[in-house]
């Protein structure tokens, strides 16, 4: 599973100058099992958004994905906001992933985790152990 998120994120994310390291985000401080549940809901989303693409892809759609994903109080974990954030990348063209990147998704991801970090490694000790790094997470990395 941790190969398959990088595969994942490698392959969903070659056109941005950004990068959400998962794999090394997840790797370190999941089990096995929480991270196929990660993988499958990946792949469950990305499903959901191909049937989305053409509403997506119209004349304002990035702003109207950046918008509902702010309408949404980041209370959800972070893996979950994290796999939201892949699969609205991977129906967008590539003409649209900077885009993206500009509405504000990246940005609004990285501090969903910096102000949930601590809520995560409470709640979700499975998934987190210690106090992982989030540094990777910012823009340009």
């Amino acid at each position: 599973a941790r190969a398959n998120f990088g595969l994942l994120a490698d392959a969903i994310l070659p056109s941005l100058a950004v990068r959400v390291p998962l794999a090394a985000m997840v790797g370190g401080h999941a089990s096995a099992a929480v991270q196929e549940q990660a993988v499958a809901r990946l792949r469950a989303r990305l499903e959901v958004q191909k049937c989305c693409k053409a509403q997506l892809a119209g004349a304002g759609g990035v702003a109207l994905v950046a918008a509902s994903m702010q309408a949404h109080p980041a209370s959800t974990a972070l893996l979950r906001d994290a796999c939201w954030v892949l699969a609205v990348l991977a129906v967008h063209s590539t003409a649209n992933a900077q885009d993206i990147a500009k509405a504000g998704m990246i940005p609004w991801l990285c501090g969903v985790a910096g102000k949930h970090q601590r809520a995560v490694e409470v709640q979700e000790t499975t998934l987190v152990k210690d106090e992982p790094s989030l540094a990777g997470l910012r823009p340009g990395v």
